[in-house]
């Protein structure tokens, strides 16, 4: 069960979990017996999931910051309206606060279908909240290379542009 496998993190990495301030997580399942049961497990704050999504946050907002900071408000009037892919960052932010968005509400699905797989016992609802776990697996890793693609070709556009100006 679920409260055995944070046991089992706690014998595991003592030194990592047995001081953090713990999260209470409540999930509720029917069982196919038509019983309902309610567990409560305690999981640490500092998990795996809560750090990813606290990392894809900071880089969505680092994204978008370095395009307002890059100048002044012509600058930015002009990113956006006279767009260019040699000149303009407002892509790049575009893409950084759509991939956030859906990374986190992705990873954090993720985390809850976990979380009521290990506590539930009804295969049924499990096929359909397994399809749905694997759709979000797969647009994780799809945005997340296209998005580093995109990035890397416009990299070299922007060198190779620069370089037949020097």
């Amino acid at each position: 069960t679920l409260q055995q496998i944070c046991l089992l993190s706690r014998l595991c990495f003592p030194a990592v979990t047995m001081s953090q301030p713990l999260l209470s997580v409540q999930t509720r399942t029917v069982l196919d017996s038509g019983e309902r049961r309610t567990t409560l497990s305690h999981l640490p704050i500092f998990r795996f999931t809560a750090i990813t999504i606290f990392l894809v946050a900071i880089d969505s907002l680092l994204s978008i910051s370095l395009w307002i900071a890059g100048g002044n408000s012509a600058y930015l009037e002009n990113s956006v309206e006279d767009f260019s892919i040699y000149r303009s960052t407002f892509d790049l932010a575009c893409l950084a606060a759509v991939r956030g968005v859906i990374l986190v509400a992705c990873l954090y699905y993720l985390e809850h279908h976990t979380l009521v797989s290990v506590s539930s016992s009804r295969s049924g609802q499990q096929a359909t909240s397994r399809k749905l776990a694997w759709l979000c697996h797969a647009v994780i890793l799809i945005l997340s290379l296209s998005s580093l693609i995109y990035a890397a070709i416009k990299l070299s556009l922007i060198t190779y542009k620069w370089s037949d100006v020097a």
